[in-house]
């Protein structure tokens, strides 16, 4: 309970959510500028701290259209290099408020580096 008690006082401070937005903003302009240059076929879909990244399409209508195979490797590219995915790409991952510039940077950096490596 004590635990619990924390984290609603953590998540009620000013400017709690406007922050975890802004991270996420910072991270997805990362990726989707990437997605742009290189013309890969990917979108990133996220909503505050949660994001996936899609393989195989600009815009996800149905799950069946989507690259399992990139992903696969994508996450394996990840794990490598120390960043812990959602193991599908149906899944969500998402960072939380202790998570700065820095790891987030580095996040966005070696999605961008997987971008580079798969579809250069």
């Amino acid at each position: 309970m004590s635990a619990a008690l924390a984290l609603l006082r953590l998540a009620s401070q000013a400017d709690f959510y406007e922050t975890l937005e802004a991270k996420g903003r910072r991270l997805s302009l990362c990726i989707d500028r990437a997605i742009e240059k290189m013309g890969v076929e990917a979108c990133l879909q996220r909503s505050r701290s949660m994001f996936t990244l899609f393989f195989g399409r600009k815009k996800v209508e149905r799950a069946e259209s989507l690259d399992g195979q990139t992903y696969r490797r994508f996450f394996r590219f990840m794990l490598d290099r120390g960043v812990y995915m959602a193991p599908a790409q149906n899944e969500a991952p998402f960072f939380s408020s202790c998570h700065g510039d820095e790891e987030l940077g580095y996040v966005g950096n070696t999605i961008v580096e997987f971008l580079s490596s798969e579809f250069m």
